[in-house]
């Protein structure tokens, strides 16, 4: 590629199977768009993503299985939706830049070798959905931060489906006032007493539904809205639960088949 590129547009190499080079993208960089390389599954080794890229589009390199390693930029605000989608030979650890925002609905969908360990920054305001779904050698720690700039973020953030969930203990940042639908659903793998940001407004439905190895909940003191089945299924629940002043809604089977005594 010349050394004045700027800009690799939609479409660019989608598709070119016999494309089959190391790709050497060039310093000035600043853009790689939709499918811009999507289906080129003879582009091998390592992709350097160039230090002024802020943005990788949608299915940017979807299906390159013949991608091994994957180096993210300090710059990069904006991973597209199936960015990485099928990178089947991807491996090695992910970090995210502390100027990544944004990540696609399944950036990382089916890159089964991809980890073992991730770290999500706590300024990304925008996590898609199924992210990491299929990522089945990813490995998290416990005690992991979650973040929600945005408020709503999670949208079944590691999938349903043969992708690793966190474990152990779970914390999460103090900021955040909504944790969405199915955030942690059925992840049977969280443990121990799970504890509520303060200013925490809303639990929407599902949000732990499952989640049969937490053992306590202590709910924020600002909580408006527990909903639908948020804690249904979560047996390992004993204790005295204290329902908030402020919580004026409580779904169906919010806390069905939990073990709690009730304290209004």
């Amino acid at each position: 590629f010349p050394s004045s590129l700027k800009s690799v547009g939609d479409y660019a190499f989608s598709g070119c199977g016999n494309f089959n080079k190391i790709v050497d993208l060039p310093n000035e960089l600043i853009t790689i768009s939709n499918y811009a390389f999507s289906g080129c599954n003879k582009i091998s080794n390592e992709i350097n993503i160039p230090e002024n890229v802020t943005t990788i589009g949608d299915y940017a390199f979807s299906n390159c299985s013949g991608i091994l390693n994957i180096n993210l930029n300090e710059k990069l605000q904006s991973i597209g939706s199936y960015a990485f989608n099928g990178c089947g030979n991807l491996t090695g650890n992910i970090i995210f830049s502390k100027n990544i925002t944004t990540i696609g609905d399944y950036a990382f969908n089916n890159c089964k070798l991809l980890g073992p360990s991730v770290s999500i920054n706590k300024n990304i305001c925008d996590i898609g959905k199924n992210i990491f779904n299929g990522c089945s050698n990813l490995t998290l720690s416990d005690n992991i931060l979650y973040s929600a700039k945005s408020k709503d973020t999670y949208k079944w953030c590691f999938g349903s489906i043969g992708a690793t969930k966190p474990t152990g203990l779970l914390k999460i940042d103090s900021d955040t006032d909504i944790i969405a639908k199915s955030a942690f659903a059925n992840n049977t793998n969280l443990t121990g007493n799970l504890i509520l940001p303060t200013q925490l407004i809303k639990i929407e439905d599902d949000a732990f539904n499952g989640c049969s190895g937490l053992t306590g909940i202590n709910l924020g003191l600002s909580l408006e809205k527990i909903g639908n089945q948020a804690f249904n299924g979560c047996s390992g629940l004993t204790g005295q639960l204290l329902i908030p002043q402020t919580t004026n809604s409580i779904g169906y089977n919010a806390f069905k088949g939990t073990n709690f005594s009730l304290d209004v």
